[in-house]
């Protein structure tokens, strides 16, 4: 379960450090209150140098032939780990020396290739180094049952005799805490190859086909002109500030896909039963379960809490649609006009501007916070530049074992959305980065919902950075609902999904057959059930909306934003009321804590995820802001 941190531009996650400052900023000159830092102010300037990672392609044929020779040799280790302390610690050094050029390998590989998705030598790069990763975890399949054949007891006793132990501790608690859910040796390598494959090619077959000529209408723009309504435009005609068009566009798009449907239907049962059926066989009885235990150390039936609290919530999200409804002075509301923007104005960031935001919005953090936030903008980790052929993603890549820092890839639209994003891989780098380097992972299994939580937090504090010092009522109503819209895309949006990827798979265990037109009806209910009936129009043609989940048609990964927002949102109350906890948990618990497991993590600073009263915080952040944006439409 070797992730990174990943969110779709629509909805929807290593490494040297370069130090290039442009500036020197002395800690006391870090507050709200001082003058403009200096940035670079040329977007083209922010882009990263893997030079550290490999100076050329030589050193990079040459790791990659020494990792080889390693993966031959790492077997040895599976008969002597178990006969004393240091013998257990030098097998634990070299598998993580291992992963960790794995980690490297790959990372380089994806990086190059996100930013030119033409270039080939980058993606053979990419390929090899996703080779290299499943052939090294393949090798080291026998390390949990060695593990488990040394013991808790055993393993506290020599931690105790070996300091190098100490690096590893996490890992093998956490190989200890999943041991229950674990099959033979033999059975996991075979797991591990069949979730990573099925994953893959359903992801490949949805992409080729939502991206193929479906047959997809076309209409007429607000300008007159015709324009295709296919998956490449159609997002763009949501956000349109036509209510006709929006409309015209959404009847179209869904319309053509419920000719799809069963075919979709297809890829997407199958999806979800596979994932059972991996999960039954390492003694899960629910997929969903199965991930969030493994991935973030969620007590089992935590998703549940999720849609249990949206659900007694709704009147939260139904309140958003009128106050949408009364904002675009609309008198009859459909499902696409959720998706249009709130207000006509718009505020335009320069990246200096940005990164300025970024430090001043973490003031409740402190200087010293503050001071390394600023250090962190300030080296080439991030890739900005709208390059040609660059991937329309938004991605942080954790960082990993080996003085490896923390990567972000975005392209920089000088709006709000990618001003936001800075601050919140800027607080996520800081996460990263400031563990102690002896901590640092060796791959790239992030936990999923503290990374995201930690995304959610910098672009909340971001927005009320931009709230407190708008210079007019409109710019501050702007600020407050776009801050309501990301909350309700990514809680609400994804709760909703939740709900019906746990239907969907409650029905294949009883042995029932979900086709596509099912799927729909259920998805079609469950968006009137949760927008309610009374203010918004639910066509049936918008049954389909659930194909546009792109992500779910190959990963549950897309259901952990929505308890994620939910603390994010916990957080940043804290922080800004001054919490010490709230802020521990920003940039002192991982690599810490007993296991870098989200819901460890949070332990650590007293929040319990899989509660329902982590997510109350979210609910007070919505109406706070809709009681605000009410009033200041009243003015």
């Amino acid at each position: 379960m070797r992730k990174t941190f990943l969110l779709t531009l629509f909805c929807i996650i290593f490494i040297a450090f370069s130090f290039t400052n442009s500036f020197t900023q002395s800690p006391q000159n870090i507050s709200n209150n001082s003058n403009k830092i200096e940035f670079e102010k040329d977007i083209n300037k922010y882009v990263w140098d893997l030079s550290e990672l490999y100076p050329n392609d030589t050193a990079w044929e040459k790791d990659k032939t020494a990792i080889e020779n390693e993966i031959k040799r790492i077997h040895s280790f599976k008969e002597t780990m178990t006969r004393s302390a240091k013998d257990l610690a030098d097998a634990l050094d070299a598998i993580h020396k291992l992963r960790s050029r794995g980690a490297r390998m790959y990372i380089y590989g994806a990086l190059r290739r996100n930013i030119n998705t033409k270039d080939l030598d980058a993606g053979q790069k990419y390929e090899t180094g996703l080779k290299l990763e499943a052939e090294i975890e393949g090798a080291i399949v026998f390390l949990r049952s060695r593990i488990k054949a040394i013991g808790r007891v055993r393993f506290q006793k020599w931690l105790s005799q070996e300091p190098r132990l100490q690096r590893h501790a996490r890992r093998v608690n956490r190989i200890f805490f999943e041991l229950e859910y674990s099959a033979s040796d033999d059975v996991q390598k075979v797991l591990e190859e069949m979730g990573a494959s099925f994953s893959r090619n359903t992801s490949d077959f949805y992409n080729s086909l939502i991206s193929s000529d479906l047959g997809w209408q076309t209409i007429q723009n607000k300008d007159g002109k015709s324009i295709k309504v296919n998956d490449s435009n159609f997002f763009g005609l949501m956000l349109s500030d036509s209510t006709q068009q929006r409309n015209s566009a959404g009847r179209a798009y869904f319309g053509r896909l419920s000719h799809w449907q069963n075919v979709f239907g297809l890829l997407y049962s199958r999806r979800i039963a596979h994932s059972l059926d991996l999960a039954k066989k390492r003694n899960f009885n629910d997929g969903i379960d199965a991930l969030w235990y493994l991935r973030d150390g969620m007590p089992l039936g935590s998703y549940k809490t999720t849609i249990a609290s949206a659900r007694k919530n709704k009147a939260t999200l139904q309140r958003f649609v009128r106050l949408k409804k009364k904002l675009l002075k609309l008198d009859k509301f459909y499902y696409p006009d959720v998706y249009a923007p709130m207000t006509s104005f718009q505020k335009e960031f320069n990246i200096d501007e940005s990164m300025n935001v970024a430090v001043k919005a973490f003031e409740p953090m402190g200087e010293d916070y503050q001071k390394i936030l600023l250090d962190r903008l300030n080296r080439k980790w991030i890739h900005l530049a709208r390059t040609e052929n660059k991937r329309g993603m938004y991605g942080v890549y954790p960082a990993i074992s080996g003085s490896y820092a923390s990567y972000t890839i975005m392209s920089f639209w000088g709006n709000n959305p990618s001003s936001g994003r800075i601050a919140g891989t800027a607080a996520l780098t800081v996460a990263f980065t400031s563990m102690p380097k002896n901590r640092f992972p060796e791959t790239r299994d992030d936990p999923g919902i503290y990374a995201n939580a930690m995304g959610y937090v910098g672009r909340i504090l971001h927005d009320e950075y931009m709230i407190r010092n708008a210079k007019s009522k409109q710019e501050r109503l702007y600020f407050t609902l776009h801050n309501l819209n990301l909350i309700w895309n990514h809680f609400f949006h994804n709760a909703i999904y939740l709900a019906l990827d746990d239907q969907i798979q409650e029905l294949i265990k009883k042995g029932e057959t979900v086709d596509g037109e099912r799927i729909s009806k259920l998805h079609l209910a469950l968006l009137r059930e949760f927008y309610g009936n009374k203010d918004i129009t639910i066509e049936e043609v918008y049954a389909t909306d659930w194909i546009q989940n792109r992500i779910g048609f190959w990963t549950y990964e897309g259901q952990l934003w929505s308890p994620a927002i939910a603390v994010g949102s916990l957080l940043a109350e804290g922080i800004q009321n001054g919490d010490e906890n709230a802020k521990k948990a920003m940039w002192k618990v991982l690599g810490r804590s007993e296991m870098d497991l989200t819901w460890h993590l949070f332990k650590e600073v007293g929040i319990d995820v899989s509660k329902e009263k982590t997510y109350e915080a979210l609910y007070r952040r919505m109406n706070k802001m809709m009681d605000q944006a009410e009033k200041d439409l009243e003015e």
